[in-house]
Protein backbone atom coordinates (compact mmCIF):
# COMPACT_ATOMS: atom_id res chain seq x y z
CA UNK A 1 0.00 0.00 0.00
CA UNK A 2 2.68 2.32 0.82
CA UNK A 3 4.33 1.60 -1.83
CA UNK A 4 1.70 2.00 -4.12
CA UNK A 5 0.27 5.64 -3.38
CA UNK A 6 4.67 6.98 -3.07
CA UNK A 7 5.01 5.17 -6.54
CA UNK A 8 2.11 6.51 -8.39
CA UNK A 9 2.40 10.25 -6.55
CA UNK A 10 4.51 12.00 -8.88
CA UNK A 11 2.21 10.41 -11.88
CA UNK A 12 -1.10 12.16 -10.60
CA UNK A 13 0.41 15.42 -9.95
CA UNK A 14 1.34 15.47 -13.40
CA UNK A 15 -2.05 13.77 -14.98
CA UNK A 16 -4.09 16.76 -12.34
CA UNK A 17 -2.08 19.63 -14.20
CA UNK A 18 -2.22 17.38 -17.62
CA UNK A 19 -6.25 17.69 -16.93
CA UNK A 20 -6.38 21.25 -16.32
CA UNK A 21 -4.22 22.38 -19.23
CA UNK A 22 -6.67 20.62 -21.29
CA UNK A 23 -9.80 21.39 -19.83
CA UNK A 24 -7.98 24.98 -20.75
CA UNK A 25 -6.81 24.49 -23.97
CA UNK A 26 -6.71 27.11 -26.82
CA UNK A 27 -4.71 26.30 -30.18
CA UNK A 28 -4.07 29.93 -30.03
CA UNK A 29 -2.40 30.06 -27.16
CA UNK A 30 0.91 28.56 -28.42
CA UNK A 31 2.96 28.40 -25.26
CA UNK A 32 0.10 27.06 -23.04
CA UNK A 33 -0.71 24.10 -26.53
CA UNK A 34 3.26 23.41 -26.25
CA UNK A 35 3.49 23.42 -22.01
CA UNK A 36 0.14 21.15 -22.10
CA UNK A 37 2.24 18.42 -24.54
CA UNK A 38 4.97 18.61 -22.10
CA UNK A 39 2.86 18.05 -19.38
CA UNK A 40 1.41 14.88 -21.22
CA UNK A 41 4.60 13.43 -21.52
CA UNK A 42 5.85 13.86 -18.17
CA UNK A 43 2.52 11.99 -16.99
CA UNK A 44 3.14 9.36 -19.80
CA UNK A 45 6.73 9.37 -17.80
CA UNK A 46 5.75 8.88 -14.26
CA UNK A 47 3.26 6.41 -15.22
CA UNK A 48 6.05 4.27 -16.66
CA UNK A 49 7.95 4.83 -13.73
CA UNK A 50 4.82 3.83 -11.53
CA UNK A 51 4.87 0.57 -13.24
CA UNK A 52 9.08 -0.66 -12.62
CA UNK A 53 8.11 0.02 -9.04
CA UNK A 54 5.09 -1.70 -8.97
CA UNK A 55 6.56 -4.74 -10.34
CA UNK A 56 4.68 -5.15 -13.84
CA UNK A 57 6.94 -7.52 -15.51
CA UNK A 58 5.04 -8.15 -18.14
CA UNK A 59 4.83 -5.02 -19.85
CA UNK A 60 8.41 -3.49 -18.51
CA UNK A 61 9.49 -4.08 -22.34
CA UNK A 62 6.76 -1.55 -23.83
CA UNK A 63 6.72 0.67 -20.61
CA UNK A 64 10.40 0.88 -20.83
CA UNK A 65 10.37 1.89 -24.44
CA UNK A 66 7.59 4.31 -23.83
CA UNK A 67 10.14 5.44 -20.70
CA UNK A 68 13.08 6.35 -23.12
CA UNK A 69 10.64 8.15 -25.49
CA UNK A 70 8.88 10.38 -22.77
CA UNK A 71 12.16 10.73 -20.67
CA UNK A 72 14.08 12.33 -23.99
CA UNK A 73 11.30 14.57 -24.76
CA UNK A 74 10.32 16.35 -21.98
CA UNK A 75 13.64 18.94 -21.98
CA UNK A 76 13.36 19.28 -25.43
CA UNK A 77 9.65 20.43 -25.45
CA UNK A 78 10.50 22.48 -22.45
CA UNK A 79 12.90 24.23 -24.74
CA UNK A 80 10.17 24.84 -27.52
CA UNK A 81 7.89 26.23 -24.87
CA UNK A 82 10.93 29.25 -24.20
CA UNK A 83 11.26 29.31 -27.43
CA UNK A 84 7.26 30.12 -28.16
CA UNK A 85 6.91 32.37 -24.55
CA UNK A 86 10.14 34.08 -26.07
CA UNK A 87 9.53 34.40 -29.86
CA UNK A 88 6.68 35.45 -31.62
CA UNK A 89 7.53 33.63 -35.16
CA UNK A 90 4.68 31.04 -35.28
CA UNK A 91 6.59 27.69 -34.60
CA UNK A 92 7.79 25.41 -37.02
CA UNK A 93 8.18 21.43 -37.49
CA UNK A 94 12.16 22.54 -36.98
CA UNK A 95 11.20 23.71 -33.54
CA UNK A 96 10.23 20.08 -33.16
CA UNK A 97 13.23 18.50 -34.78
CA UNK A 98 14.77 18.62 -31.01
CA UNK A 99 12.56 15.43 -30.44
CA UNK A 100 14.17 13.42 -33.44
CA UNK A 101 16.89 11.83 -31.18
CA UNK A 102 14.47 10.82 -28.11
CA UNK A 103 12.01 9.17 -31.43
CA UNK A 104 15.43 7.73 -32.88
CA UNK A 105 16.35 6.32 -29.40
CA UNK A 106 13.44 4.53 -28.04
CA UNK A 107 12.53 3.16 -31.86
CA UNK A 108 15.69 1.29 -31.34
CA UNK A 109 14.75 0.42 -27.75
CA UNK A 110 11.45 -0.78 -28.65
CA UNK A 111 13.23 -2.94 -32.07
CA UNK A 112 16.10 -4.72 -29.89
CA UNK A 113 13.21 -5.86 -27.75
CA UNK A 114 10.96 -7.37 -30.28
CA UNK A 115 13.83 -8.91 -31.80
CA UNK A 116 14.91 -10.79 -28.56
CA UNK A 117 13.60 -14.02 -27.43
CA UNK A 118 10.71 -14.06 -24.68
CA UNK A 119 13.55 -15.32 -22.32
CA UNK A 120 16.33 -12.62 -23.61
CA UNK A 121 13.45 -9.85 -22.46
CA UNK A 122 13.02 -11.65 -19.39
CA UNK A 123 16.56 -11.87 -17.99
CA UNK A 124 17.46 -8.21 -19.49
CA UNK A 125 14.30 -6.57 -17.01
CA UNK A 126 15.26 -8.78 -13.78
CA UNK A 127 19.22 -8.35 -14.81
CA UNK A 128 19.79 -5.06 -15.91
CA UNK A 129 16.02 -3.03 -14.85
CA UNK A 130 16.04 -4.57 -11.31
CA UNK A 131 19.31 -6.13 -10.36
CA UNK A 132 17.61 -9.32 -9.53
CA UNK A 133 19.94 -11.87 -11.81
CA UNK A 134 23.11 -12.45 -13.36
CA UNK A 135 22.62 -14.20 -15.90
CA UNK A 136 25.37 -13.63 -18.58
CA UNK A 137 23.85 -11.32 -21.36
CA UNK A 138 24.01 -12.49 -24.84
CA UNK A 139 24.64 -10.14 -27.84
CA UNK A 140 21.57 -8.61 -28.13
CA UNK A 141 20.97 -7.63 -24.44
CA UNK A 142 24.41 -5.96 -24.57
CA UNK A 143 22.94 -3.80 -27.21
CA UNK A 144 19.88 -2.96 -25.62
CA UNK A 145 22.25 -2.08 -22.42
CA UNK A 146 24.50 0.11 -24.36
CA UNK A 147 21.43 1.57 -25.82
CA UNK A 148 19.96 2.43 -22.43
CA UNK A 149 23.73 3.67 -21.68
CA UNK A 150 23.50 6.25 -24.21
CA UNK A 151 19.68 7.71 -23.51
CA UNK A 152 21.04 8.12 -19.99
CA UNK A 153 24.22 10.50 -21.68
CA UNK A 154 22.29 11.62 -23.68
CA UNK A 155 19.37 12.91 -20.82
CA UNK A 156 22.69 14.32 -19.32
CA UNK A 157 23.22 15.97 -22.31
CA UNK A 158 19.70 17.63 -23.21
CA UNK A 159 19.84 18.97 -19.53
CA UNK A 160 22.81 21.01 -20.21
CA UNK A 161 22.26 22.25 -23.02
CA UNK A 162 18.31 23.06 -22.69
CA UNK A 163 19.83 25.09 -19.42
CA UNK A 164 22.05 27.22 -21.29
CA UNK A 165 20.23 27.43 -24.30
CA UNK A 166 17.25 28.46 -22.03
CA UNK A 167 18.53 31.04 -20.50
CA UNK A 168 20.39 32.84 -22.92
CA UNK A 169 16.59 33.05 -24.58
CA UNK A 170 15.27 34.46 -20.94
CA UNK A 171 18.27 37.19 -20.88
CA UNK A 172 17.60 38.27 -24.28
CA UNK A 173 14.06 38.74 -24.16
CA UNK A 174 14.26 40.59 -20.75
CA UNK A 175 16.89 42.98 -22.43
CA UNK A 176 14.35 43.26 -24.99
CA UNK A 177 11.07 43.73 -23.16
CA UNK A 178 13.30 46.61 -20.51
CA UNK A 179 14.32 48.16 -23.96
CA UNK A 180 10.39 49.27 -25.12
CA UNK A 181 8.40 48.91 -21.50
CA UNK A 182 8.48 51.23 -18.79
CA UNK A 183 7.06 48.50 -16.44
CA UNK A 184 8.42 45.09 -17.02
CA UNK A 185 6.88 42.98 -14.33
CA UNK A 186 5.94 39.69 -15.44
CA UNK A 187 6.83 40.65 -18.72
CA UNK A 188 10.29 39.60 -19.01
CA UNK A 189 9.11 35.92 -17.61
CA UNK A 190 11.39 35.86 -14.35
CA UNK A 191 8.89 33.56 -13.20
CA UNK A 192 10.11 31.06 -16.32
CA UNK A 193 13.59 31.52 -15.04
CA UNK A 194 12.59 30.08 -11.57
CA UNK A 195 11.03 27.01 -13.29
CA UNK A 196 14.22 26.73 -15.45
CA UNK A 197 15.88 26.37 -12.13
CA UNK A 198 13.13 24.26 -10.91
CA UNK A 199 13.25 21.56 -13.76
CA UNK A 200 16.98 21.61 -13.23
CA UNK A 201 16.46 20.56 -9.25
CA UNK A 202 13.71 17.97 -10.39
CA UNK A 203 16.27 16.67 -13.20
CA UNK A 204 19.09 16.61 -10.55
CA UNK A 205 17.44 14.54 -8.23
CA UNK A 206 16.07 12.41 -11.33
CA UNK A 207 20.04 12.32 -12.30
CA UNK A 208 21.09 11.73 -8.59
CA UNK A 209 18.17 8.33 -8.57
CA UNK A 210 19.73 7.14 -12.17
CA UNK A 211 23.19 7.02 -10.77
CA UNK A 212 22.21 5.13 -7.66
CA UNK A 213 19.55 2.64 -9.69
CA UNK A 214 16.21 2.50 -9.55
CA UNK A 215 16.45 -0.81 -7.84
CA UNK A 216 17.96 0.28 -4.96
CA UNK A 217 14.49 1.81 -4.13
CA UNK A 218 12.29 -0.92 -5.10
CA UNK A 219 11.20 -2.65 -1.85
CA UNK A 220 12.47 0.20 0.09
CA UNK A 221 9.13 2.51 1.01
CA UNK A 222 10.66 4.61 3.41
CA UNK A 223 14.01 5.53 0.83
CA UNK A 224 11.28 5.66 -2.43
CA UNK A 225 9.13 8.07 -0.35
CA UNK A 226 11.78 11.16 -0.33
CA UNK A 227 12.26 10.81 -4.00
CA UNK A 228 8.36 10.64 -4.42
CA UNK A 229 7.42 13.14 -1.76
CA UNK A 230 10.07 15.49 -3.42
CA UNK A 231 9.59 15.21 -7.66
CA UNK A 232 5.68 15.56 -6.84
CA UNK A 233 6.29 19.14 -4.88
CA UNK A 234 8.54 20.16 -7.86
CA UNK A 235 6.56 18.94 -10.74
CA UNK A 236 3.17 20.38 -8.82
CA UNK A 237 4.75 24.07 -8.68
CA UNK A 238 6.39 23.10 -11.99
CA UNK A 239 3.18 22.97 -13.56
CA UNK A 240 1.27 25.95 -11.43
CA UNK A 241 4.15 28.43 -12.62
CA UNK A 242 3.54 27.24 -16.61
CA UNK A 243 -0.23 27.56 -15.99
CA UNK A 244 -0.07 30.63 -14.20
CA UNK A 245 2.14 32.21 -16.77
CA UNK A 246 -0.16 34.79 -19.13
CA UNK A 247 2.23 36.47 -20.98
CA UNK A 248 4.39 35.86 -23.77
CA UNK A 249 6.37 37.67 -27.10
CA UNK A 250 3.34 37.67 -29.06
CA UNK A 251 0.59 38.67 -26.29
CA UNK A 252 3.47 41.72 -25.95
CA UNK A 253 3.59 42.52 -29.52
CA UNK A 254 -0.17 42.68 -29.42
CA UNK A 255 0.42 45.28 -26.59
CA UNK A 256 2.96 47.34 -28.27
CA UNK A 257 0.82 47.81 -31.53
CA UNK A 258 2.48 50.77 -33.18
CA UNK A 259 3.96 50.17 -36.90
CA UNK A 260 7.22 50.56 -37.43
CA UNK A 261 7.15 52.80 -40.57
CA UNK A 262 9.60 54.08 -43.09
CA UNK A 263 11.26 57.11 -42.17
CA UNK A 264 13.74 59.47 -43.76
CA UNK A 265 16.80 59.04 -41.26
CA UNK A 266 16.52 63.00 -41.23
CA UNK A 267 14.00 62.27 -38.59
CA UNK A 268 16.54 60.59 -35.98
CA UNK A 269 19.23 63.32 -35.44
CA UNK A 270 20.92 64.49 -31.96
CA UNK A 271 17.90 66.75 -30.94
CA UNK A 272 15.73 63.79 -30.36
CA UNK A 273 17.49 63.50 -27.30
CA UNK A 274 16.44 66.42 -26.15
CA UNK A 275 12.77 66.12 -27.49
CA UNK A 276 12.78 63.19 -25.02
CA UNK A 277 14.20 64.72 -21.90
CA UNK A 278 11.97 67.99 -22.58
CA UNK A 279 8.98 65.33 -22.60
CA UNK A 280 10.19 63.65 -19.94
CA UNK A 281 11.25 66.80 -17.78
CA UNK A 282 8.29 69.51 -18.71
CA UNK A 283 4.89 66.88 -19.60
CA UNK A 284 6.33 64.58 -17.17
CA UNK A 285 4.66 61.53 -19.28
CA UNK A 286 6.99 59.24 -16.85
CA UNK A 287 4.03 59.46 -14.78
CA UNK A 288 2.08 57.40 -16.82
CA UNK A 289 1.53 53.80 -15.76
CA UNK A 290 2.77 51.03 -18.34
CA UNK A 291 4.34 53.80 -20.25
CA UNK A 292 5.99 52.04 -23.45
CA UNK A 293 8.77 53.44 -25.78
CA UNK A 294 5.91 53.43 -28.80
CA UNK A 295 3.52 55.59 -26.28
CA UNK A 296 6.51 58.53 -26.36
CA UNK A 297 7.47 57.37 -30.51
CA UNK A 298 3.64 58.68 -30.78
CA UNK A 299 3.87 61.58 -28.75
CA UNK A 300 7.13 62.79 -30.33
CA UNK A 301 5.86 61.92 -34.30
CA UNK A 302 8.61 59.92 -34.94
CA UNK A 303 9.36 56.27 -35.32
CA UNK A 304 10.14 53.90 -31.93
CA UNK A 305 13.12 52.58 -33.80
CA UNK A 306 14.76 56.21 -34.25
CA UNK A 307 13.73 56.43 -30.48
CA UNK A 308 15.16 52.80 -29.71
CA UNK A 309 18.04 54.33 -30.78
CA UNK A 310 18.33 57.37 -29.01
CA UNK A 311 17.48 56.00 -25.65
CA UNK A 312 19.10 52.49 -25.71
CA UNK A 313 22.05 52.76 -28.25
CA UNK A 314 23.23 56.43 -27.47
CA UNK A 315 22.11 57.75 -23.78
CA UNK A 316 23.48 53.76 -23.21
CA UNK A 317 20.47 52.75 -20.67
CA UNK A 318 17.75 50.66 -21.36
CA UNK A 319 13.94 52.29 -21.64
CA UNK A 320 12.91 50.80 -19.02
CA UNK A 321 15.78 52.34 -16.76
CA UNK A 322 15.31 55.32 -18.63
CA UNK A 323 11.79 56.25 -17.25
CA UNK A 324 12.36 54.55 -13.81
CA UNK A 325 15.38 57.26 -13.75
CA UNK A 326 12.75 60.33 -13.69
CA UNK A 327 10.37 58.29 -11.90
CA UNK A 328 12.47 57.28 -8.59
CA UNK A 329 13.26 61.02 -8.91
CA UNK A 330 9.82 62.41 -8.78
CA UNK A 331 9.25 59.71 -5.76
CA UNK A 332 12.15 60.98 -3.85
CA UNK A 333 11.02 64.74 -4.62
CA UNK A 334 7.56 63.37 -2.66
CA UNK A 335 9.32 62.07 0.43
CA UNK A 336 11.39 65.09 1.24
CA UNK A 337 8.21 66.98 0.42
CA UNK A 338 5.94 64.73 2.41
CA UNK A 339 8.77 62.44 4.80
CA UNK A 340 4.97 61.24 6.58
CA UNK A 341 3.61 60.19 3.02
CA UNK A 342 1.97 56.48 2.52
CA UNK A 343 4.20 54.41 0.69
CA UNK A 344 1.59 53.36 -1.83
CA UNK A 345 0.30 56.77 -2.22
CA UNK A 346 4.01 57.79 -3.42
CA UNK A 347 4.07 54.29 -5.82
CA UNK A 348 1.12 55.33 -7.29
CA UNK A 349 1.58 59.35 -7.55
CA UNK A 350 5.35 58.39 -9.03
CA UNK A 351 3.84 56.29 -12.13
CA UNK A 352 4.03 52.88 -10.27
CA UNK A 353 0.98 50.25 -10.92
CA UNK A 354 1.95 48.38 -7.34
CA UNK A 355 4.14 49.16 -4.31
CA UNK A 356 6.31 45.69 -5.03
CA UNK A 357 6.86 47.00 -8.21
CA UNK A 358 8.59 50.25 -6.85
CA UNK A 359 10.23 49.02 -4.04
CA UNK A 360 12.14 46.65 -6.57
CA UNK A 361 13.01 50.10 -8.72
CA UNK A 362 13.87 52.20 -5.72
CA UNK A 363 16.20 49.71 -4.29
CA UNK A 364 18.01 49.13 -7.91
CA UNK A 365 18.30 52.53 -8.39
CA UNK A 366 19.46 53.57 -4.88
CA UNK A 367 20.74 50.56 -3.60
CA UNK A 368 18.57 51.03 -0.43
CA UNK A 369 14.97 50.87 0.36
CA UNK A 370 12.57 54.44 0.61
CA UNK A 371 12.15 54.31 4.53
CA UNK A 372 16.51 53.99 4.58
CA UNK A 373 17.10 56.70 1.89
CA UNK A 374 14.65 59.04 3.21
CA UNK A 375 15.68 58.37 6.89
CA UNK A 376 19.44 59.34 5.45
CA UNK A 377 18.54 62.39 4.17
CA UNK A 378 17.21 63.64 7.38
Amino acid sequence: MFNSVFSTMPMFVCAFWSMLFLLQFDRKNTPKVVFTVFMLATTVLYFCHSLYFNSCFSVLPFSNTLYNLASLSVYPLFYVYIRALTDAKPLTWKDFALLLPALLVSVAVGLVYLLMSGQERTDFVMGYLYHRSETPFTPMMQVQRSLHTASKILFATQVVAVLGLGFKRLSAHKRRIEAYFSCTNKLDLSSVKWLLVLFALTSLLSFVANLLGHHRFFNADFILAIPSTLFSVALYALAYVGFSQEHSASSMMEMDTLADEKLDDSHYSIELKDLIIKKMEEDQVYLQPNLKISDLAAMLGTNRNYLYNAINVDMGVSFSEFVNRYRIGHAQRLLMENPEANMEEIAMQSGYASEVTFYRNFKAMTGTTPYKWLKSQQ
